[in-house]
């Protein structure tokens, strides 16, 4: 177990005139903890003739909140341009590490003399989203292709091959 909870991003191309061709990261740690999951509804449609919303859309993705203590303007600054990145990874203090998705950084700063504090809330996601539309879209059973275009799929304890 670790004390801290690592932030590790990069981005696949040069970032404005932050160079990334040679492999270049960025690491910061925090002491703070992840908090208890919430969830996030976005809901679009439009009313039948008696009233009744019929949604055609419909998301609901799990989010994750983490607050921490008082920082420093730098480290702030990071994690604002950690936002900017394609590639974000945290490492919990379990040991575990998960891609994390749609950062968003709200800071209440706190001004002292000569000293730019504040305390964040990150909030994201892990890619963990439900996704209803007006269509049905069944879940597709293969499981992988050959060279040749042949098509593996999956039925119960068996399995299956197809040529295309």
């Amino acid at each position: 177990m670790n004390k801290y909870l690592k932030f590790e991003y990069w981005n696949t191309c040069d970032l404005g005139n932050i160079y990334y061709q040679d492999g270049q990261h960025f690491i910061f740690y925090l002491d703070a903890d992840v908090l208890e999951p919430f969830h996030e509804d976005v809901e679009d449609g439009q009313e039948n003739g008696e009233g009744q919303f019929i949604p055609t859309y419909r998301k609901q993705t799990k989010r994750y909140r983490i607050r921490t203590g008082l920082l420093s303007d730098y480290l702030i600054d990071a994690m604002q341009r950690m936002k900017l990145h394609d590639n974000i990874e945290l490492t919990l203090k379990t040991g575990e590490i998960e891609q994390i998705y749609n950062v968003d950084i709200e800071v209440e700063w706190q001004f002292e003399k000569y000293l730019h504090q504040g305390t964040v809330n990150i909030t994201f996601d892990m890619n963990e989203s439900v996704l209803l539309t007006a269509c049905c879209n069944n879940l597709s059973r293969s499981i992988g292709f050959t060279a040749d275009s042949t098509e593996y799929t999956a039925d119960s304890d068996m399995i299956t091959v197809d040529s295309a």
